[in-house]
């Protein structure tokens, strides 16, 4: 939070856990609301929550996309490569 606070993020890519400790991830997003930088950020819930509640106020609080962990590393290597080959090669956005 403090880099997020105190640095220029736009249009930076944010892997979010909700399951963290002191501020869970609702609570990061709550906060980076308040502060108004949830529209500057392209912020990608990545959590074992499969809670429809949990994906239901993420998507209101302004994540862009939320993805629930795979259970093995091939499925996990898979989820990263499709994320980063659409968000990098295949996303269009404009900045400014």
């Amino acid at each position: 939070m403090d880099h997020l606070e105190n640095n220029n993020c736009y249009g930076k890519v944010i892997l979010l856990d909700l399951n963290m400790p002191k501020l869970d991830g609702l609570g990061v997003l709550k906060k980076l609301n308040d502060l108004g930088q949830v529209e500057e950020l392209i912020i990608v819930t990545y959590t074992t929550s499969d809670n429809e509640s949990d994906i239901k106020t993420a998507y209101q609080l302004g994540v862009k996309s939320y993805l629930t962990k795979p259970d093995n590393l091939t499925e996990l290597s898979a989820l990263v490569s499709v994320l980063s080959e659409y968000w990098f090669n295949f996303n269009t956005n404009v900045q400014g």
